[in-house]
């Protein structure tokens, strides 16, 4: 098997867009790694520059010892299990999951006795002598999986091969790719925008935006400890609420409810935001050389759509020159007027119901208005509202009273977080 080393990874297009920021990752051998993120985060474009689909603008690629930037994609040792299967549609499974194989000069006897031991593995026995039209959308993934596990590579790359299956066969799906993964143990990167994929099949998650990572670590650790507020929200089912707070003498303030806290704590916070600000200037800096050293076009770049605007780029220097500056005033009013607004946020599942028999004792109480509900069987979801502020709270039903209209509620005291509405990052 193998073991993958990304070193300050860097890919910029030629159009200026820079879509994969500084890159830095080591993935152990025999390891599942799951790069999750929304689209044009990103991960899709790593995972072609370790398959030689794309070239890579700077930075270093190594498989064991051995840097491949400039490797041609067949001498790599990797396997890629596509999105759309990319099966051959004159050729019936057996020969599509042997072609590999044959293009490498092994004997047709040894083909055919991999294609038998990988078939028997997948339950495709029955399916050998079909084309893939043949077979349903969950066959031809398997037919695309078995076709990379013959050619017995050190690497397995999957770009979101299952997103165009239906919900329950995603499902046995994954177990199916998990289950294929402890058997064969090749080192494993596959991409999802599916945050329920990363989180029930990777042993490592790495959280992606705007070309730049966010966060790296187990899907437990992932989950509870969310280093930003773009992680909190995009890992979780239902997504974690998030309601506006300020920082007072006394501790954390929203609607009419309080989270004390030492006075220390707000000391705390002006330091974060002092060091912040020292970050941000030195950052400011840093891109400002870059634009000088390596201009680049500050004019709007087309999408190349029929019918749709030119955007400014998301990724450009110009445009992180310029949040950045943003941010730096802001963050200077902030200290300026001693002023924190605070970005709470609490998983609707961790929310307590203070109604009826389920009544708590826990203080920083508050009350919402259902707007409508969601029954999923074990459990419901409220949708809530105050004062323009929606928020969730998932519970069994067995629990709840479905009828009720007006919720009482509180904070586990041991089940909340608290960030920073202006870099995003939790304190």
């Amino acid at each position: 098997m193998a073991v993958i080393t990304f070193k300050n990874v860097n890919k910029v297009y030629e159009n200026n867009v820079h879509a994969v920021f500084d890159f830095n990752l080591q993935i152990k051998d025999k390891q599942f790694v799951a790069l999750v993120g929304p689209s044009g985060c990103g991960k899709s474009t790593t995972l072609r520059m370790i398959a030689g689909l794309e070239d890579i603008s700077s930075g270093e690629i190594y498989i064991d010892d051995v840097c491949i930037n400039s490797v041609e994609p067949k001498d790599r040792g990797i396997a890629m299990v596509f999105q759309n299967y990319a099966l051959y549609p004159h050729m019936t499974v057996r020969d599509n999951m042997a072609f590999a194989l044959e293009m490498r000069g092994v004997p047709k006897n040894v083909r055919n006795e991999k294609v038998a031991e990988v078939a028997k593995i997948l339950g495709l026995e029955k399916y050998l002598d079909k084309k893939p039209k043949e077979l349903s959308g969950g066959q031809r993934q398997r037919v695309a999986l078995g076709r990379a596990i013959v050619r017995e590579a050190k690497v397995f790359l999957m770009d979101e091969p299952l997103s165009n299956l239906d919900a329950k066969l995603r499902a046995s799906m994954r177990n199916e790719i998990r289950r294929i993964h402890n058997k064969v143990g090749a080192t494993t990167i596959y991409v999802t925008h599916d945050q329920v994929e990363a989180m029930t099949m990777a042993d490592v998650i790495v959280v992606m935006k705007d070309g730049f990572v966010q966060q790296i670590g187990t899907p437990t650790e992932v989950y509870n400890n969310p280093s930003n507020l773009f992680v909190a929200g995009f890992i979780g089912t239902p997504q974690m609420n998030f309601i506006d707070a300020s920082l007072s003498k006394d501790g954390v303030a929203f609607f009419d409810a309080l989270i004390s806290m030492d006075a220390s704590f707000k000391d705390g916070v002006k330091s974060f935001y002092e060091s912040q600000l020292e970050e941000l200037r030195s950052d400011v800096e840093e891109l400002e050389k870059l634009i000088a050293e390596h201009p680049r076009k500050k004019k709007l770049f087309s999408l190349k759509k029929k019918n749709k605007k030119e955007a400014e780029n998301p990724l450009s220097y110009e445009a992180q020159l310029k949040n950045k500056r943003e941010m730096i005033e802001k963050i200077e009013n902030i200290i300026n007027n001693d002023a924190y607004p605070i970005k709470l946020g609490v998983r609707p599942d961790d929310l307590l119901m203070a109604n009826g028999e389920n009544k708590s004792s826990h203080e920083n109480r508050f009350s919402m208005e259902k707007v409508s509900t969601e029954m999923l069987g074990h459990d419901v979801i409220f949708h809530l509202e105050r004062d323009g502020v929606e928020i969730s709270i998932s519970k069994p039903v067995k629990e709840v009273d479905l009828e009720v209209s007006h919720l009482e509620l509180s904070l586990d005291p041991n089940a909340y977080y608290l960030f920073d509405p202006i870099t995003g990052s939790r304190l």
